[in-house]
């Protein structure tokens, strides 16, 4: 006897997953809003909780099209009468917190009253698995609320959570070393990982940085000017100066170049070295907190796309990634 066709219901039904970042949303981190996006188009039901409220004033358009729910944290505030009045209306409702509190007794006060919480909410809406953007707080409570609520957890490391000179390398492993899968943007990051903090290669998995493709269509790059467009932060690790005194050496062949800032506000430090730079030389310009859309379309009349970063000292990002010729929407 064949087995009935399911219900587009039944299909979406599945695994309840929450996502734990530190604020949301956030104008930078567009490649959290992509994932969630393409979580809920393959039909996941999800629900989102940020360690605190977001300091942006201008948002990506796609954020608008996320279904999920938020909830921000208790964050502000924490009386140590409310502190144990939480942890009393916890232990009757999550069954494992007293044997995990004790993994708790290190951590921060505020983390572990984000992470009671946190599993009450997971425990009421019947969410069976928890995933943490990224290595540093985000994980820390998500191990926490995960062991209280008694489901299982992962977390996304990214860069500053893994390089900084001020992470702990003890602690970064020992929200890993419950289980929970490690989701890393590239293989450098893999191996560090593994090699050098000790990770368990079999639970760490490398997952790209995802487009929207069907945003980006592939044309060809036929008679484009010569013209850079370099997106990110103003900030120093990445590089723009750098790419800005680039640009400037070549003045002399009548080549044009542009580098677009197109996320938030930058260090004053790196922004008036910079300002001072694009006074002197026209041929650079910043779009500063750039929404998609106009950057598609500049990405579409532009020869050469960046990816650039300054290498930094070993214990930071060890490795620069220079500018190469790239066509915006075509095979690689």
């Amino acid at each position: 006897m064949s087995r009935p066709m399911e219900t587009e219901t039944e299909m979406r039904s599945g695994p309840r997953t929450a996502y734990l970042v530190k604020r949301y949303p956030r104008f930078s981190e567009t490649f959290i809003v992509n994932e969630v996006l393409a979580h809920e188009a393959a039909g996941a039901t999800l629900d989102i909780f940020a360690l605190s409220h977001s300091t942006d004033t201008h948002f990506q358009d796609s954020i608008a099209r996320v279904r999920a729910p938020v909830q921000v944290l208790p964050h502000k505030g924490l009386k140590v009468e409310s502190f144990w009045q939480e942890l009393s209306t916890a232990s009757k409702k999550l069954p494992a917190i007293r044997a995990a509190m004790t993994d708790a007794l290190s951590e921060d006060v505020v983390m572990v009253h984000q992470a009671s919480v946190l599993a009450r909410a997971l425990v009421e809406r019947g969410i069976e698995h928890l995933h943490a953007h990224f290595g540093s707080s985000p994980a820390t409570v998500a191990r926490l609320a995960a062991r209280f609520a008694g489901i299982s957890y992962s977390f996304t490391a990214h860069a500053k959570d893994l390089y900084h000179e001020d992470v702990d390398r003890a602690a970064l492993l020992a929200r890993h070393g419950e289980g929970a899968t490690v989701v890393t943007v590239s293989d450098f990051n893999r191996r560090f990982l593994v090699e050098e903090c000790g990770f368990d290669p079999r639970r760490v998995v490398r997952i790209y940085n995802g487009l929207e493709l069907d945003r980006f269509p592939h044309q060809l790059p036929v008679d484009r000017p010569r013209r850079i467009v370099a997106v990110g932060r103003l900030v120093e690790k990445k590089g723009f100066d750098d790419l800005i005194e680039a640009c400037g050496r070549r003045t002399g062949t009548a080549r044009r170049f542009a580098s677009l800032d197109a996320w938030q506000r930058s260090d004053s430090g790196i922004a008036s070295g910079c300002s001072a730079r694009v006074r002197r030389r026209r041929h650079v310009a910043f779009w500063l907190r750039l929404r998609s859309s106009p950057l598609r379309a500049a990405s579409q009349r532009t020869g050469i796309g960046t990816a650039f970063r300054r290498r930094c000292s070993r214990r930071s990002h060890s490795v620069s990634r220079a500018s190469r010729p790239t066509s915006p929407g075509s095979p690689k």
